[in-house]
Order: structure tokens, then sequence, then C-alpha cells
């Protein structure tokens, strides 16, 4: 019977590791946006949502950002080579009243390097466009305004 109990205990165990573990293996892919390979993705729709994988620049380094429809993810690059990485995400709302924007329902920031980083209060607006060539400008809180190419859907 107490051999019985064991391995009851054993499976509970190991039924609380997987539940903990499968949200956390979901959400690998977006550890590390600067880790993700686009060069097998599947060609980003020409349509103009601003949904999907982006890239571009900005006065720090190289950025890249995830759009989904209740969430950003932003990775910046702060040296050219690509040691130093920031990366944060905050749950959004998108307002389609003009000017169209996302509001941040939380705080985006990085805490985990002093030398690179970025912070944007919850609250905060993120106006955007997508021109007709694809291109997003992404106004962040009115501190800059990054021109981003789409990677993927």
């Amino acid at each position: 019977m107490r051999l019985l109990n064991v391995f009851g205990l054993r499976r509970r165990a190991l039924l609380v590791v997987a539940a903990l573990a499968l949200p956390a293996i979901a959400g690998c892919g977006d550890r590390n946006l600067w880790n993700r390979d686009f060069t097998k993705a599947e060609a980003a729709s020409p349509k103009r949502d601003v949904t999907g994988y982006w890239e571009g620049s900005i006065a720090m380094g190289g950025l890249r950002a995830h759009i989904e429809s209740a969430r950003i993810t932003l990775a910046l690059k702060c040296d050219k080579a690509g040691k130093i990485l920031a990366q944060g995400g905050a749950p959004i709302a998108f307002k389609s009243d003009a000017p169209v924007r996302m509001t941040l329902l939380d705080d985006l920031k990085v805490d985990n390097d002093e030398r690179c980083g970025f912070r944007f209060r919850k609250g905060e607006e993120f106006r955007y466009r997508v021109g007709d060539n694809g291109v997003l400008e992404l106004d962040f809180a009115g501190s800059s305004v990054s021109r981003l190419q789409k990677l993927a859907d």
C-alpha cells in the first residue's frame, strides 16, 4: 500500500511540474526576439495590419517588435555586435479613433541591465501608421518614431 502512495505522489508531482512548465515552453519563441530566424518564415502578408513581427532601428541600436492583438514585446540591440540586449513586454489595448494607437495596460520596461533598456509607463500611448509600402511608423509615447519593416505575421 505504501508503494502505491509513493507512485501516486510522484505522479502528482510530475503533473504539477508539467503544468508549470507548459506556459514557459509556449512562450519560448519570444524569450529573445533576436534569436528568431525569419529567413525560413513565410513572407509577411501585404495587408496593412499592425500585428506581427517587425524590425528596424532607433538611435540606440536595432529594434525588433512582436505586436499581438493584446500584447507588445520589444527587443533592443544596444551595440553593433548584438551582445548587449534588452527585451520586455506588456499588455496593450488598441484604440481605433483618430489617431490610431495602442495604449499600455502595464509598464513596458527592462530591469535586468542598466547598460541597455527602456521604460514606458502604464497608460502611455504608441501612435502608429502602416503605410501603403508596408512600413510601420511607430511613435514610442512621443519619445521617438521608428520605421519598421514587417518580418512575419
